[in-house]
């Protein structure tokens, strides 16, 4: 499952547009008869969405559906299969977004929508992350930058936008903005799921690897999941609010890690010729 966004996540957004569809849904979306569309859900206890979700997914076309089940105390599994989805069945949880990378071995579509369950996207707006990877791009990012980007305060629910921000800008994409594979729903292409799909248990270095990999990383259609992201009392307070945010902070450090591990202490930004060695040595601390 990957990371669910309390209420405190968006007020590092200065301008906040209301997510609506109503313009679009009502529009089918188009056909793409030589495209195989793949879909990975993630779900645990969402019995009351999941089935909705999968048929927003048959809507847009999806020949290939995966529920991810992991963890369900409830008949999650059930709802999912009699909506039409294939499903994966897992006793135990498998922990933030490793439901998303097992899907990735096993969804074979050209292009592949990683979602979770606990909200409902309408097909229309998921039609832009098809058309993003159908027009040659490998990583269609939720694009989130209309949403704004001003962060305040020292709490961690701000601090990882500016994560995902330093981090686009340390691989040399500032145009994402703090647009990251931590937030779905994305698509990946067949391609990306070869090369990415297992690490995407740790988005933000799926993320980091498709960029150096030469992949196509691309912002796409617009989903505001601060307003849909159902609320989960026992992550958003207290010891649980510290656990998940440091949890995806220590996610983009683990990908600034392999930037680092790959380009050098510096993950290839210019130290403009200081001559640190002209530094001389303090032998007597005065």
């Amino acid at each position: 499952m990957s990371a669910s966004y309390p209420s405190g996540w968006h007020q590092w957004a200065d301008l906040r547009r209301p997510y609506t569809h109503q313009d679009r849904s009502h529009r089918p979306p188009p056909h793409q008869p030589d495209l195989k569309i793949g879909a990975v859900v993630a779900a645990k206890n969402e019995t009351a969405t999941i089935g909705r979700v999968v048929t927003e997914l048959k809507r847009l076309g999806a020949a290939e559906i995966l529920a991810v089940v992991n963890g369900a105390v409830d008949d999650t599994a059930v709802h999912a299969r009699d909506a039409g989805a294939k499903v994966l069945v897992f006793a135990d949880p498998l922990g933030h977004d490793i439901g998303k990378a097992v899907g990735a071995r096993v969804v074979t579509g050209d292009v592949v929508l990683f979602l979770d369950a606990d909200f409902v996207v309408p097909a229309a707006d998921l039609q832009p992350f098809v058309d993003t990877i159908a027009g040659g791009s490998d990583v269609a990012l939720n694009d989130l930058r209309t949403l704004g980007t001003s962060w305040h305060g020292n709490d961690l629910p701000h601090l990882i936008p500016a994560a995902a921000c330093l981090l686009n800008h340390i691989l040399d994409r500032p145009d994402l903005g703090a647009n990251s594979l931590t937030i779905s729903p994305y698509a990946l292409s067949r391609r990306a799921c070869a090369e990415i799909g297992p690490h995407l248990g740790v988005p933000p270095l799926a993320q980091a690897m498709a960029v150096e990999m030469g992949l196509a990383v691309a912002n796409s259609g617009l989903v505001d999941v601060y307003t849909l992201n159902r609320h989960r009392p026992q992550l958003h307070a207290g010891e649980g609010k510290e656990t998940i945010w440091r949890l995806i902070l220590g996610d983009f450090l683990e990908a600034t890690n392999y930037i680092l591990n790959k380009k050098g202490p510096r993950g290839g930004c210019a130290d403009l010729g200081r001559r640190r060695e002209s530094i001389p040595e303090v032998t007597e601390h005065r």
